[in-house]
């Protein structure tokens, strides 16, 4: 198009914004061949530019907002600072485009190609991403608060302290990605891939992560509180100090996951398999293990207090350190050959529990409930503090030797002697 036609069209449409469309000509350029045409600053608000051929033009500060740019070939051109807002941009080739600080809100931009874009710090604030490709693309400190990101394609995208706050990515390919800092507070990422994805300090509360594939993801330090990860797949994911207090784990997959220093507090934990997995330092306090499976796991230094652990399985388990006051072990619990060296059972009850060769050197058991322990005289209680502990045996000589070598270090245990054999 020859400059002065475009000129005179800029114009016209100056006088139809400015009249509040009273008088001018609103700009009409579909199809038009507009490469490498410098519109910098701009106002095409509201125009019609669909299907319009825009590739290598300077569209800096340009405003667009609420126009027609639906299949546009954007390919090559600056759109840095560009107001987009409530603009169409469905179909549009916006492949490797400067949108850096571009305003996009409420943007419409289904099956857009975004892809290795520049969006650093782009406003996408509740805008329509349907099927939108951002294969590589940067976004990171972008605002996609509220955006609906349903089967988009983010493929190793740079998400890092992107605002994503309650944004949909249900479906959504985000394998690869780069969430580092990102806030994904009450995200739908419902089914969403997630494999090998850097999530670390992500703030994910009360997040859909159900059904997500989250396996080999970098989720060190993240922040799933009330997240919902029913049925997600977190095989050999790193969740190193990563808080999951109140997180909903139903059905997880666990394997090979790193969990040292996690917070699990308050969560249902029931019937997981936690078998083999790193939990050293985790908070587990208050949370139900009701037939929860942690056979040979590392529980070195854990915290459970006031665990209820009937049914649990914490055979071979490493126990080394942790403090388990108050817990509800009981004769369903399997503890057989758990390391508890060291371990903090103070006022616990181990009532009927089955310790075959369990080690309690150096445990604290003071106050504790160890009436009708089955196989005690295998259990290694070298060292352990028994200070009030509560048996069952009538007298201190009938006790394993093992635990009368424990009494004569701490001699202050208190006996429950059956009535009938005062005079035996």
């Amino acid at each position: 198009m020859e400059k002065q036609t475009l000129q005179t069209i800029l114009e016209q449409h100056q006088e139809w914004i400015e009249s509040y469309e009273e008088r001018g000509t609103k700009a009409v350029l579909r199809g038009v061949d507009l490469s490498g045409t410098d519109l910098h600053e701009a106002d095409l608000s509201g125009a019609d530019l669909s299907g319009a051929d825009l590739s290598g033009a300077k569209l800096s500060k340009i405003n667009l907002s609420g126009a027609n740019l639906g299949g546009v070939n954007f390919s090559g051109s600056n759109l840095a600072e560009a107001h987009l807002s409530e603009a169409n941009l469905s179909g549009a080739q916006l492949e490797g485009v400067n949108l850096r600080g571009a305003n996009l809100s409420g943007g419409r931009l289904v099956g857009a190609n975004l892809g290795d874009a520049n969006l650093h710090g782009a406003d996408f604030l509740e805008a329509y991403l349907r099927k939108a490709s951002f294969i590589g693309t940067n976004l990171s400190h972008a605002v996609l608060k509220g955006a609906d990101l349903r089967e988009a394609n983010l493929f190793q995208a740079n998400l890092s302290h992107a605002n994503l706050d309650g944004v949909n990515l249900r479906d959504a390919t985000l394998d690869g990605a780069n969430f580092e800092g990102a806030n994904l507070r009450r995200a739908n990422l419902f089914r969403a891939n997630l494999s090998d994805t850097n999530l670390k300090n992500v703030k994910m509360v009360r997040a859909d992560l159900s059904g997500s594939d989250l396996s080999d993801a970098d989720l060190e330090g993240a922040t799933l509180t009330a997240a919902d990860l029913t049925d997600a797949n977190l095989t050999e994911a790193n969740l190193q100090y990563a808080s999951l207090r109140e997180a909903i784990l139903s059905n997880v997959q666990l394997y090979g996951a790193q969990l040292q220093g996690a917070n699990l507090s308050l969560t249902d934990l029931s019937g997981i398999d936690f078998r083999g997995v790193d939990l050293s330092e985790a908070n587990l306090s208050e949370t139900d293990l009701y037939n929860t499976d942690f056979r040979e796991a590392d529980l070195r230094l854990v915290d459970l207090k006031g665990c209820n652990l009937g049914k649990t399985d914490l055979r071979g388990v490493n126990l080394k350190d942790a403090d388990l006051r108050c817990v509800l072990i009981g004769s369903n619990a399997h503890l057989q050959r758990a390391n508890l060296t060291g371990a903090n059972l103070t006022g616990a009850s181990l009532r009927g529990a089955n310790l075959r060769g369990v080690n309690l050197s150096n445990s604290f058991l003071n106050d504790a409930d160890l009436r009708h322990l089955k196989h005690a005289g295998t259990v290694q209680w070298e060292g352990a503090h028994l200070t009030h502990a509560l048996f069952d045996y009538p007298t201190l000589e009938q006790l394993p030797a093992a635990i009368q070598d424990a009494y004569r270090i701490t001699p202050v245990a208190q006996l429950d002697l059956p009535e009938d054999t005062e005079d035996e």
